[in-house]
């Protein structure tokens, strides 16, 4: 996760980001949806408040490396509202960002 952590390995990220981003975050309803930017797939990550206290909107996008078939990197973006600002806006897609204390 670009700024705030760094996992390697497929048992680390299964316990960590995807656990998180999958299993335990309960206040949204996530959607996933490939888009291609500047010539490369990006998964968006739609989000959901559970409550209904809002609308669907990007929230986190992801990047991947592959190799022979395999992934071999991913980048989470959920942490970065630049990024994620311009994407949506080079999309045209509405976002919500986040960001954390270092």
């Amino acid at each position: 996760m670009i700024g705030v952590a760094h996992e390697v390995g497929r048992t680390q990220i299964a316990a960590g980001s995807l656990h998180h981003t999958l299993v335990l975050e309960s206040s949204v309803r996530w959607r996933a949806e490939v888009r291609e930017f500047d010539g490369a797939p990006l998964v968006l990550m739609w989000a959901t408040p559970a409550d209904g206290s809002g609308p669907e909107a990007v929230e986190d996008v992801l990047r991947a490396e592959t190799a022979d078939g395999r992934i071999t990197r991913l980048r989470w973006y959920y942490f970065c509202p630049d990024v994620l600002s311009e994407i949506g806006a080079r999309l045209d897609v509405p976002v919500r960002t986040h960001s954390h204390i270092v």
